[in-house]
């Protein structure tokens, strides 16, 4: 038999005080995660790719089912400054690559980002430099008409749908789509690029969150 009794006013202020604490401690913790997602979010970068990510490149094109060898052509795209690589950590985990192959216009023939990277605004931190180097003028992509989310990151980034073309895969038709020539970037954005032309430096991106 458990009799119950009312608490002494000692007892009542040191369940009190353990309540505070508790209460303390989960938001101390809450503010450590908060700093370390903040610290993540701060550590994503991009930079233009090099001929030491030739292996990274051609990873990434096995991975979406490439058949042929086109170790020239990202050669080429490697050597004109029109592919990128960016990611949260020390190793690349997205890839955009670009040429002016679109009836002489520029145009994205890849964007891929690894499944753990994806949802932090990568995708769109690559297409931005992408649009930085063609500053100016028109650029096209495209998309398979099943790839959703792909067509959502476009249209969130004011492309155009600019015609389809059928019978490259079965049942899926391929969205071409363009955006407008890029405003002239400012003179900050202008320092940027230039060295990213200049060579594999490594540019955090503002604002990334994961």
């Amino acid at each position: 038999m458990v009799i119950a009794s009312n608490p002494s006013p000692v007892a009542d202020e040191i369940a009190q005080r353990r309540k505070r604490a508790k209460g303390t401690k989960a938001v101390a913790h809450l503010g450590g995660l908060r700093s370390r997602s903040n610290a993540m979010a701060l550590a994503m970068w991009t930079r233009t790719a090099n001929l030491g990510d030739l292996a990274y490149c051609l990873k990434a094109e096995i991975t979406i089912g490439v058949a042929v060898d086109r170790t020239k052509h990202l050669q080429s795209a490697l050597a004109d400054g029109g592919c990128f690589v960016g990611g949260r950590f020390q190793d690349p985990e997205g890839i955009l690559i670009s040429a002016e192959t679109f009836f002489s216009r520029p145009f994205v023939s890849l964007l891929l980002v690894e499944a753990p990277a994806r949802r932090c605004g990568l995708a769109s931190a690559l297409m931005t430099v992408a649009e930085a180097k063609y500053s100016g003028r028109q650029m096209f992509t495209s998309t398979n008409q099943s790839n959703l989310p792909m067509q959502s990151l476009l249209q969130g980034r004011g492309y155009l749908p600019a015609g389809v073309v059928l019978y490259l895969d079965p049942g899926d038709p391929e969205l071409i789509f363009m955006k407008k020539a890029v405003a002239t970037l400012g003179s900050r954005d202008v320092r940027l690029l230039i060295r990213a032309k200049a060579g594999p430096a490594i540019h955090p991106v503002p604002g990334g969150k994961c």
